[in-house]
């Protein structure tokens, strides 16, 4: 497993990569949430499929987001759910 600064990097970079979903993906991953990273792999898809993400697909993307931070919010603390959402 990679070290928490390292995992909070790799976050960064995605992001700085306009790699929203793939942050996300990494997040999931981490937290070994499968379904999650399920969900957003299929986000992905269509987003590779779209060629951008339309409205509807983000709007798709913020409630998994909300379901993901909900989950870590509630095993790990708010704390984390703040440092992960500066990390976006």
């Amino acid at each position: 497993m990679i070290t928490p600064q390292a995992f909070l990097t790799r976050i960064e970079d995605l992001t700085y990569q306009n790699d929203h979903t793939g942050a996300r993906i990494l997040i999931a991953q981490y937290y070994k949430m499968t379904d999650m990273v399920e969900a957003y792999e299929a986000v992905e898809a269509l987003n590779r499929f779209f060629g951008h993400v339309p409205v509807h697909l983000s709007q798709t993307r913020q409630n998994l987001d909300n379901i993901l931070f909900d989950s870590i919010r509630r095993e790990h603390g708010p704390a984390v759910v703040r440092t992960l959402r500066k990390a976006l």
